[in-house]
């Protein structure tokens, strides 16, 4: 294959729907110690995807045209002359931006994760489930006995983030939106569901959690993260991973008292879960959670919406965005 497609930034736009552009181009050849993947199963991140497209993503200097995607997982069709480490066939999983909507990635061997077979799993595992390990133990700090409650908690990175808190030892209550989504969290450990479309979150804490919750882990932001803050218990954490809510809008402007006054009398905190500012935890991150994958310790659920072919891309990051899938949205290719 000489040529292939994929999806890029040619500029800023709107969004993805408007901006993103997909491409044949020229497959580049391996150089001494890189390697030419054939990618079979691509990871969908729509949120980011959107801020990439509208220059939205401040920890990122971004000068279009740029290529889009991030987390894939193909197979090894070609390496460089000093590649010792992989075969021609070898599955592997990468995770760079601009290597994921593509057919083809030339890219450095260090950069490429071996993996024992080609199973789309791996998208979810990487880096979601990375994220959330470091999430929960770096910023959330878990105790043993304590209660949480997870926004998102049967999306791509709360399952992963609901079952880690789990495993520390901690009750859990996911915050979902419909009857699916509560049955999934369940099924991941919750004992407590609180379903958003037809309950009131501040009265649904103040019943499931008379008390104070301990860790709150919110990545939507807007009402939800003000929920959060002021249930929380004495020396609770809010934890924020991101603000669906508002990420893609101006700021929104709220007339209330300061929030140290709702946090200085709880000695509670608010911290903040940057992917990129951890990844030099990642790799130890990431071993851990492919021996928990391997042992069968750890459940890992791909939406169930299947999109097929390069050309489907925009598709999936639009279902991602409507809030309806469970678990991981992926494409096969």
């Amino acid at each position: 294959m000489n040529r292939a497609r994929k999806w890029m930034l040619p500029a800023f736009g709107s969004g993805f729907a408007d901006a993103a552009r997909l491409v044949t181009s020229d497959v580049v050849a391996p150089g001494p110690q890189q390697l030419l993947v054939r990618n079979r199963f691509l990871g969908v991140n729509g949120l980011f995807d959107h801020g990439i497209c509208r220059n939205e993503v401040p920890y990122r200097t971004l000068v279009p045209p740029l290529d889009l995607g991030v987390e894939a997982v193909g197979e090894v069709v070609a390496r460089g002359s000093e590649v010792r480490d992989f075969e021609v066939g070898q599955a592997v999983v990468t995770a760079q931006l601009g290597g994921g909507y593509r057919e083809m990635l030339t890219i450095d061997a260090s950069e490429a994760i071996a993996l024992p077979s080609l199973d789309p799993t791996y998208v979810a595992l990487v880096p979601s489930a990375v994220s959330a390990l470091l999430a929960v133990e770096r910023v959330a700090e878990p105790r043993q006995g304590e209660l949480a409650v997870v926004a998102a908690a049967a999306g791509g990175l709360g399952q992963f983030v609901v079952q880690f808190l789990r495993h520390a030892g901690c009750r859990v209550i996911g915050l979902v939106g419909g009857e699916a989504k509560a049955e999934f969290a369940r099924e991941l450990g919750c004992e407590a569901v609180i379903d958003r479309s037809s309950d009131s979150l501040p009265d649904a804490l103040a019943r499931l959690a008379p008390d104070g919750v301990n860790i709150a882990f919110d990545t939507v932001g807007g009402a939800v993260f003000d929920a959060f803050v002021d249930a929380l218990a004495p020396q609770g954490r809010v934890v924020v991973s991101g603000f669906a809510a508002d990420m893609h809008k101006a700021p929104e402007l709220v007339t209330q008292s300061r929030i140290y006054h709702r946090l200085y009398w709880k000695a509670a905190s608010v911290r903040a879960f940057q992917n990129a500012l951890f990844r030099d935890f990642a790799p130890a991150a990431r071993e851990r959670i492919f021996a928990l994958h391997r042992e069968a310790n750890l459940t890992v659920r791909l939406d169930d919406a299947i999109f097929v072919g390069i050309e489907s891309v925009p598709a999936a990051v639009e279902r991602l965005r409507s809030g309806q899938s469970i678990g991981k949205v992926w494409v096969r290719i």
